[in-house]
């Protein structure tokens, strides 16, 4: 098979067979064919590398790719960059850091800002977690100057991971502007909630602004499906005799409709039976928009 990796209408096939054999052997041949480069075409060559990227990486492979990326070839350097960004360590880091400069973290025809992006959670996730969190920092920055908003969002998730007191980064995350970022924030929390956290965001709802209210509020039902952290959220205490359910009622007796039906469906889905005479209350409201949230929450209340 390693003969056709230079046939210009046989290398694609050729490649993708020998990847799939995979092993270090198959990798070793691909590396040698990459490594003829008067012997094959562009194509054949870029077909070399994007099999690369499937096989697993042996001594001498990142650093042949590293110095390719000079090439003026756009096609043939999104393909070196997205391999990169599946095999390669934490020397291709300042590599892919320019890439993604170059290209204003943003997206464009290499790729290049979604590769660097790749390649530090690949970075994070072979335990160089210092050299992964100060690269996912310093695309975090770049990229707000830039406006480039997801990759600041893609930055945080590896940001969060990185983070000792996870609670802090959140509540950090939580007073951006850009609901986006938020969400992304509460999204990725998700992972490393515990009963601390819930309290802690709990405690957060009487003095958050709207949007806020309502992000937390949303995540807070949206966690609830989870019967394990449905139970952790049944027996939040906020304060002295004050129990999470009765923050969530309080916010729900708010005059802001948003609020008060992002509240009511919290407090649905967690399911604590003391949340059964707040919600029934909202029967008696003369508008039928809180009655008709009132029926629809209680009939699809959670509880026992």
């Amino acid at each position: 098979l390693s003969g056709y990796l230079t046939d210009d209408v046989l290398s694609g096939p050729a490649a993708c067979t020998i990847a799939s054999i995979g092993g270090e052997a198959a990798a070793k041949a691909l590396q040698m064919a990459l490594m003829r480069r008067n012997a094959r075409s562009a194509e054949a060559q870029r077909n070399i590398i994007q099999a690369l990227g499937d096989v697993t990486s042996i001594a001498g492979t990142e650093e042949l790719l590293k110095t390719m990326l000079n090439t003026d070839d756009v096609t043939t350097k999104s393909v070196i960059l997205k391999t990169l960004g599946k095999t390669g360590t934490k020397s291709s880091l300042p590599n892919l850091a320019a890439a993604a400069a170059a290209a204003g973290y943003k997206d464009d025809l290499t790729g290049a800002t979604d590769a660097y992006i790749q390649l530090i959670g690949r970075v994070y996730e072979q335990g160089d977690t210092k050299e992964a969190s100060l690269a996912a920092q310093n695309l975090f920055k770049n990229a707000t100057k830039t406006g480039a908003a997801q990759m600041r969002i893609a930055a945080l998730e590896i940001m969060l991971a990185a983070q000792a007191d996870k609670l802090k980064a959140l509540k950090t995350a939580l007073k951006d502007p850009d609901i986006s970022y938020r969400n992304a924030a509460l999204r990725y929390a998700s992972g490393y909630a515990d009963k601390t956290m819930y309290t802690e965001l709990f405690k957060m709802l009487p003095k958050a602004g709207k949007e806020e209210k309502i992000n937390l509020l949303n995540w807070i039902g949206n966690e609830a499906q989870c019967p394990a952290k449905r139970d952790m959220l049944k027996t939040v205490e906020t304060g002295v005799e004050k129990t999470g359910t009765q923050t969530l009622v309080q916010q729900m007796d708010l005059s802001d409709g948003d609020i008060k039906q992002a509240a009511a469906i919290a407090l649905a889905q967690i399911g604590n039976k003391d949340a059964v005479p707040a919600l029934s209350g909202l029967l008696q409201s003369e508008d039928t928009r809180i009655i008709a949230l009132a029926k629809s929450v209680l009939s699809s209340f959670d509880g026992e």
